[in-house]
């Protein structure tokens, strides 16, 4: 038992060393800085927010890592109080580069919610990014999975996709004392894009793909989800088969990679050949966007994709067969299939496929700017960028 306790020891110490040689190490204390970025992993999308402010990111997932002098010596006073190692990390990083602005495009991050919590200086603002929806309503290990607990969840300034996002935290008593329901950011790029008028999408359906294919079925994570998606990949074959439709299949999994080449081998057990596969490209976040634009009708099972579509007025169907409301539209519709048998999932396609525009619409009522509460007068980057800059200037007005 001893032996078998020191190897366990030693395999541990072994790997957090193999783990500390890979990581990128600066030595070059972090510059002051008015804007701190929490996770450097989509700089693409929260520079735009800047208007050319310098800013400094901390990095959150071992990509890098600052062994300076100055942060060394705060980061352990930090950890003799906190005796938390990523905690007082974090905290030695704003103290070194004393920002009035904190953003994270990762709202569901404790260590950032942490901070926010406790933060008490009333110059520095906390700015916490909806990167998708959240189902408050699931269950406790889908929660923890997603790296939320209702309890704990905190933000000072939360700029969410729509109202619905603002009920559900309500509903909750999640402690968020500033909502701004005001749309997806990267949908707010994607529609601020030149784009092509369509006289005629390309695709009849597009599918938007959670990446199921290494899941394992058993997995109380996704409570049932990879059988309610293959399910519905088996039906859509059957319907691509008896009607003659083109379809498009995206993916958020890099192009080239094992990812997108075991997700297709997946795809075609299902599918058979009878559609187009666009994983992303070149790392263009907006790749997923454009495809499923080029579309009649886009199918999935739970996606902020899909339901960035809806809130653009694209006509959408989120299947869900799993009988569980974590894979759920938040209401009901036309929108949305529970009910399981091939007749049923031809025709509600069929419906939509043959649906005039205007009367899809009216289906709609006023849905699709409760999930995505987009403004064409302030889009979205827009506005977020305003909030910035305006408390930028306050400071420097105080200062």
């Amino acid at each position: 038992m001893i032996l078998y306790s020191n190897l366990t020891w030693f395999k541990k110490i072994s790997r957090k060393i193999v783990e500390f040689t890979k990581i990128q190490k600066t030595f070059r204390p972090p510059k002051k800085a008015k804007i701190l970025v929490f996770d450097g992993t989509v700089n693409y999308l929260l520079e735009p927010l800047f208007n050319g402010e310098p800013y400094e990111v901390l990095f959150t997932r071992g990509e890098r890592l600052n062994l300076s002098p100055i942060i060394l010596y705060k980061f352990l006073l930090y950890l003799i109080r906190e005796k938390a190692r990523k905690y007082a990390y974090f905290l030695a990083y704003i103290e070194q580069v004393s920002p009035v602005i904190i953003i994270t495009y990762i709202d569901n991050n404790h260590l950032f919610q942490q901070a926010d919590s406790k933060n008490r200086d009333k110059g520095r603002k906390f700015i916490a990014i909806a990167n998708g929806t959240r189902n408050l309503s699931a269950q406790s290990i889908q929660l923890k999975m997603a790296g939320l607990s209702k309890g704990n969840i905190f933000h000072s300034n939360l700029f969410c996709h729509g109202q619905c996002c603002v009920d559900e935290y309500v509903k909750h008593g999640t402690q968020v004392e500033n909502f701004y329901p005001i749309g997806s950011l990267q949908d707010s790029y994607f529609r601020a894009l030149s784009r092509r008028k369509l006289k005629k999408p390309t695709f009849d359906i597009c599918l938007v793909v959670t990446p199921f294919y290494d899941i394992p079925y058993e997995s109380t994570w996704h409570l049932n989800g990879r059988q309610s998606c293959e399910l519905s990949l088996s039906y859509l074959r059957v319907f691509s088969e008896r009607n003659d439709v083109k379809i498009s299949a995206t993916s958020k999994i890099p192009a080239g990679t094992e990812g997108s080449e075991s997700e297709l081998k997946w795809l075609q057990r299902f599918l058979g050949n009878c559609f187009t596969y666009f994983p992303q490209k070149n790392d263009v976040p907006t790749s997923s966007y454009i495809v499923s634009d080029d579309a009649e009708v886009v199918i999935g099972q739970a996606s902020t994709l899909l339901r960035e579509c809806f809130g653009r007025g694209k006509k959408v169907l989120q299947v869900n067969y799993s009988e569980e409301p974590f894979h759920d539209f938040p209401f009901e519709g036309i929108w949305l299939l529970k009910k399981s048998g091939y007749p049923d999932f031809e025709k509600r396609l069929l419906d939509l496929l043959s649906m005039d525009q205007d009367h899809y619409k009216k289906q709609c009522k006023h849905y699709p700017g409760y999930v995505i509460g987009y403004d064409e007068s302030k889009p979205t980057h827009i506005a977020i960028s305003e909030f910035i800059q305006q408390h930028i200037l306050q400071q420097s007005t105080v200062a």
